[in-house]
């Protein structure tokens, strides 16, 4: 699988099967039209510069868009964290 493959099928599933963003918001968080983000997800393009914003709305990272191997385990851990802010900013300022 290619990465532009790979940026449409996480695209496609971030928005068709879990459910996080819809297309509308996508569109409207970037300022473009909703045609652009259907564009996005069929055919993998995104511009650089919107990389990460992107993952952020569709909560994954950098590596899960472009189709780098992460630890399953990392993933929960992450949904728990983006699930409960104050969790995320609790962990986030614990010191060492």
């Amino acid at each position: 699988m290619t990465v532009r493959e790979h940026i449409a099928y996480m695209l496609n599933k971030r928005i068709n099967i879990d459910k996080i963003i819809t297309q509308t918001e996508i569109a409207d968080y970037f300022n473009i039209s909703r045609t652009a983000v259907s564009n996005m997800v069929s055919k993998g393009t995104v511009d650089m510069d919107r990389i990460i914003s992107l993952c952020n709305l569709l909560k994954i990272t950098p590596n899960e868009l472009l189709g780098y191997d992460e630890n399953s385990n990392d993933r929960e851990l992450l949904d728990i964290l983006n699930s409960d802010p104050e969790l995320k900013t609790f962990v986030l300022t614990r010191k060492k």
